[in-house]
């Protein structure tokens, strides 16, 4: 019987010996597919991107669509309850009606034409208040419509009425007042802008009188803390 024995460790050079040839550790360089994906997970981290996305199709439909020529007319924009808006409870959480009514009035002053009246007065249109009364809930992939309308104005702020009206009955889920506040000018100067004319405000309904009661004990109220 012969044995063949193979030598795995050393190996014999002009007469001596020498260690095995060591492998190369060089430093790995990602493939732009890997840094493409990590730099897409770090901007989902830290930007809300479906928030300018949804942000971009408003405003771009709001370019392409025919403008509204009666400033009162109720605006409507769809929606859906996805998986992002859910709360612990399995309905849609109270901050994303909020975020809805942002897009939805957003819809309603380019579709009215106030965004453009207002830069053309070089003013400003900005939040000043809301107040919102949850109904009933919205559950996962129940769709809805926001109905948004401009109730009233003043001297320093429109009033709009925002619904969230369920499609599978027709029943209001939920209902908000907000005040927009216009800077740098009226709403009177916004509106006489955009119609051509003077316009005089409707009757504010009770609840937005109480409303604007509210708001002026508050500010009364703020402005003897000193703030």
């Amino acid at each position: 019987m012969v044995y063949i024995f193979r030598s795995t460790t050393r190996r014999v050079v002009s007469g001596g010996l020498t260690s095995p040839p060591r492998a190369s550790h060089s430093s790995p360089i990602m493939d732009p597919a890997t840094l493409a994906l990590l730099a897409l997970v770090v901007l989902l981290l830290n930007v809300d991107v479906l928030y300018f996305l949804r942000l971009f199709v408003v405003i771009f439909k709001g370019f392409v669509c025919k403008q509204q020529k009666d400033i009162l007319k109720e605006h409507e924009i769809p929606g859906i309850v996805l998986f992002g808006d859910l709360d612990y409870m399995l309905h849609m959480n109270n901050a994303r009606y909020l975020r809805e009514c942002d897009f939805a009035r957003i819809a309603l002053c380019f579709s009215h034409g106030i965004i453009k009246a207002t830069r053309a007065c070089r003013a400003t249109i900005i939040a000043g208040g809301l107040a919102i009364r949850y109904r009933r809930s919205l559950t996962l992939f129940e769709r809805f419509i926001i109905r948004t309308k401009i109730l009233c104005w003043d001297s320093k702020a429109f009033y709009m009425e925002q619904q969230f009206v369920a499609r599978r009955d027709g029943r209001t889920a939920a209902v908000a007042l907000v005040k927009m506040n216009v800077r740098g000018a009226t709403p009177d100067d916004v509106v006489r802008n955009l119609c051509r004319r003077s316009v005089e405000s409707p009757t504010p309904p009770l609840e937005v009188q109480c409303w604007m009661e509210y708001d002026d004990a508050s500010r009364q109220a703020l402005s003897d803390e000193g703030q």
